[in-house]
């Protein structure tokens, strides 16, 4: 029983990668991580958050305050970091180009740059897109990567895009198999 909700969640959670990809008011397509990476990971940074704010409610020696603190306090941080992080990041992708839009940086490329693509199982994922001068990497797990892969293969070409369709192929043969 346990396994099959299991499995239904991973299901409803990794399902948008395949759907439609969010549009702007331009009408491009806009790549966002999965909602439910981003709701757990600000959900994280909440619990730690009130752990630390219910932390003189607890009966603890002045050491384990400390440490308590130590390790609630760095979770919160690294925790808080990431969700500002995975909320700010997104990617534009126009008729002519891609833009990749993070928190503290900002790349563009044009379909006639690219020379390359390639996909990193990095970080969950990640297709390279690289140029003469510089690459931009798209997170695998973003709601639309299936059409994003479908409009990289119309402008470039199914045998040059062929290692994100391959890559998006066996992401959903795992989900297959659950």
């Amino acid at each position: 029983m346990y396994i099959s909700i299991v499995r239904k969640m991973t299901e409803k959670m990794l399902n948008p990668m395949f759907g439609p990809a969010k549009r702007n008011s331009a009408g491009d397509l806009k790549l966002v991580r999965l909602g439910m990476f981003r709701w757990l990971v600000s959900l994280g940074f909440l619990c730690a958050v009130s752990a630390l704010l219910l932390m003189p409610s607890m009966e603890m020696d002045a050491e384990e305050s400390g440490q308590f603190i130590a390790i609630i306090g760095a979770c919160a941080f690294i925790l808080g970091f990431f969700a500002i992080f995975l909320l700010l990041s997104k990617t534009i992708v126009t008729d002519h180009e891609v833009r990749s839009h993070s928190w503290f940086a900002s790349k563009t490329i044009s379909f006639s740059d690219i020379e390359k693509v390639g996909y990193s199982r990095f970080f969950g994922g990640r297709f390279i897109l690289q140029g003469t001068s510089q690459a931009i990497k798209i997170p695998l797990m973003s709601v639309g990567s299936a059409e994003f892969v479908d409009k990289l293969s119309e402008k470039l070409g199914r045998e040059r895009a062929g290692a994100a369709v391959e890559a998006l192929a066996k992401q959903k043969l795992q989900i297959e198999r659950l």
